[in-house]
């Protein structure tokens, strides 16, 4: 099964430091983020592996090479960079016939990936090929920056709440966590040759006019975006406690009042 990690970001919220070093190269406790991603796939047997990269992409190829370090196989992709995560998924579509994972090389996360694909296969049995994917969520302590979500019962996202969120929302805080396993229908939803983003314009898109259906794997396994200098020091503080290494989230859901 192959993982797409998008590499590709300019870590603009880091300031010089995302100018200096490619954000998925930033370092926590000595190692990058990207690392402890392919990590943890090698650890869950998922060795395909396709780095989806752009800025300072020379970094990421360099220290990663082919993989054999750590017991999988990467490949790259650098071609059209500009076409926001949807529209870049797309351009690979020739090579992603059967289900894949998506991820963000951004993200610290501790996750059992095969539970999740468990409950993603477990989806495809009841949907059929109107299951288009499974994204991870789970509550966020930050929703007021977040793309929140409404699951109904049978684990179907059946609305998205985008950011910026208007005074008097009131939703759940649960936030598209930003894993993903698509089935190869996600591609009759994305266009050709346009910059598409999967948060902003691919996901509201699929629920609104409901074009397929999307699935929630709830989780409160450990991950965090580690996108602001603050965040990034809650995650090193994380790891050095042993927070990271023990999976545990510890953010209760609960009602969000914007």
């Amino acid at each position: 099964m192959k993982v797409l990690i998008l590499a590709g970001g300019q870590g603009t919220r880091l300031g010089e430091l995302g100018k200096q070093i490619a954000k998925p190269m930033i370092k926590v406790c000595g190692k990058p983020v990207l690392e402890y991603q392919i990590e943890l796939l090698s650890r869950y047997d998922f060795s395909n592996i396709v780095l989806v990269v752009g800025h300072l992409q020379e970094q990421i190829m360099e220290y990663f090479g082919n993989g054999d370090k750590w017991g999988v196989k990467i490949q790259y992709d650098n071609q059209n960079i500009e076409m926001g995560t949807a529209g870049r998924i797309k351009n690979l579509q020739v090579d992603l016939e059967d289900d894949f994972f998506v991820l963000y090389g951004d993200l610290m996360f501790n996750v059992n990936l095969v539970k999740m694909l468990k409950a993603h296969n477990q989806y495809k049995l009841t949907f059929g090929n109107q299951l288009l994917g499974t994204l991870l969520v789970q509550p966020t302590n930050h929703p007021h920056d977040c793309d929140l979500l409404e699951v109904n019962d049978d684990g179907v996202i059946n609305k998205i709440f985008s950011k910026p969120h208007h005074v008097g929302r009131t939703c759940r805080n649960l936030n598209n966590a930003a894993i993903y396993i698509f089935t190869p229908q996600i591609f009759r939803t994305i266009e050709s040759n346009r910059a598409l983003d999967f948060g902003r314009d691919i996901f509201p898109t699929i629920v609104e006019e409901r074009k397929g259906i999307l699935c929630a794997y709830k989780s409160d396994e450990y991950l965090q975006d580690m996108g602001t200098p603050e965040r990034l020091k809650e995650v090193e503080l994380d790891v050095m406690s042993g927070r990271y290494e023990k999976g545990m989230l510890c953010v209760e859901e609960k009602d969000f009042l914007n």
